[in-house]
């Protein structure tokens, strides 16, 4: 075989083992991919939906009452009329209970009209909690009508167990009420107190109730609320002891309240 022959064929030898080594390649990366894919494969067992067990319990009916209360007449920074209204309500049940009230006046045809409103939470068994609030009302109303009433319209409880009979019922204690005249504006007041807060969860406030001096509420507020009064918002009252003082301008005070009758106690801070 003639030399040039020989180094032509010796020449294409490299390339056809080249092929063959990539084409040998090829099939075992696809025969490797093939298998290795059901060998990554891992059995994942379902997991059942949430079915909602653990969730919060349902609401029962709790034994809730009004054990006294009373309206009035105050009046905004704009000269304006609103009614304000003073209540004690007691849960008379075994367990801690939250309550939805309703101020409302009676129509001549025995029908109702809703005015505001109003809740109260965290009540303990035996407990007493105090509320106050203003409500704005038809330019044709008194606030201080007989027709006005105030109506717990649902009352709940979650089951919670009772309070523990050495720390008393109410997680709050309010004592050295003292009442001092403002030097401005006029004719308003400084109303201080001292506060024992048996919890640090916040959960709780305070509610000024006005009396005459006959002793029938005249109309109520929050007591822990911020300096503007008629915005009627609310905070929490701190844990442990804690002093406060809430200033009302002589317009903030019901029309007939004695200051020497005024109570202040436990309530549900509102958040608004």
């Amino acid at each position: 075989m003639p030399t040039a022959e020989r180094l032509n064929r010796f020449g294409r030898l490299p390339f056809l083992v080249a092929l063959a080594v990539s084409a040998l390649l090829l099939a075992v990366a696809f025969d490797h991919g093939h298998f290795g894919s059901v060998d990554r494969t891992t059995a994942v067992e379902e997991i059942p939906r949430y079915d909602g067990v653990g969730s919060a319990p349902e609401p029962k009916p709790a034994e809730v009452r009004i054990v006294e209360s009373g309206f009035g007449t105050v009046r905004d920074d704009s000269g304006d009329e609103r009614g304000t209204v003073g209540a004690i309500v007691r849960n008379t049940g075994t367990e801690t209970a939250s309550a939805g009230l309703r101020v409302r006046f009676e129509r001549e045809d025995g029908t109702h009209l809703s005015l505001a409103d109003l809740s109260l939470s965290g009540i303990p068994p035996g407990g007493q909690f105090y509320l106050g609030s203003t409500f704005q009302h038809p330019g044709m109303l008194d606030p201080s009508a007989s027709e006005l009433s105030l109506a717990v319209i649902e009352a709940s409880s979650y089951g919670e167990g009772s309070p523990d009979p050495e720390e008393g019922p109410e997680p709050i204690e309010v004592a050295d009420i003292d009442v001092v005249p403002l030097f401005a504006p006029a004719g308003g007041v400084r109303i201080k107190f001292e506060a024992e807060t048996r919890t640090d969860d916040s959960l709780w406030g305070a509610a000024v109730v006005f009396r005459d001096e006959t002793g029938d509420i005249v109309g109520g507020r929050s007591a822990a609320a911020q300096p503007l009064w008629d915005r009627d918002w609310d905070r929490p009252l701190p844990g442990g002891n804690s002093v406060h003082h809430l200033d009302l301008p002589e317009h903030a005070i019901p029309d007939g309240a004695d200051l020497d009758r005024i109570e202040i106690g436990p309530s549900s801070w509102r958040p608004r």
